[in-house]
């Protein structure tokens, strides 16, 4: 019990450390979630991205995995033109974060081929 304390603590102090999901959000699409104003937050929860996100341009675009099985965003086109973008490892229970270049941007996961996506950024 004594050592519990010390480690609720520490825990309290990490958790305020890295703003405790107190700033301010905003919801994304129909899927709900939310993410700090300046991004906006891809869940993956399942083998599948969403066939299409939508973002404003300037704000980044963050990937979520809620799995536990490791996943890696290669992106394919940029406006119909191949893409000359490195993959993005997304671990399990990670986040990777991206700013990309107003367009249409396809994207695949390169570790599961089913997994696809379209990411629209305004402009």
């Amino acid at each position: 019990m004594s050592r519990l304390v010390p480690a609720l603590l520490a825990l309290a102090t990490l958790v305020a450390a890295c703003g405790g999901g107190s700033g301010q959000t905003t919801t994304t699409g129909a899927t709900g979630t939310t993410a700090p104003t300046d991004s906006v937050l891809i869940t993956v929860d399942s083998l599948s991205f969403p066939a299409e996100t939508t973002i404003p341009a300037g704000k980044s675009v963050a990937w979520e995995n809620a799995m536990l099985v490791n996943h890696q965003i290669v992106f394919d086109t940029h406006d119909g033109q191949p893409a000359d973008l490195e993959p993005l490892d997304l671990l399990g229970g990670h986040t990777v974060e991206a700013q990309l270049e107003p367009g249409e941007w396809a994207y695949h996961c390169g570790l599961h081929a089913q997994m696809t996506g379209t990411l629209v950024v305004e402009g």
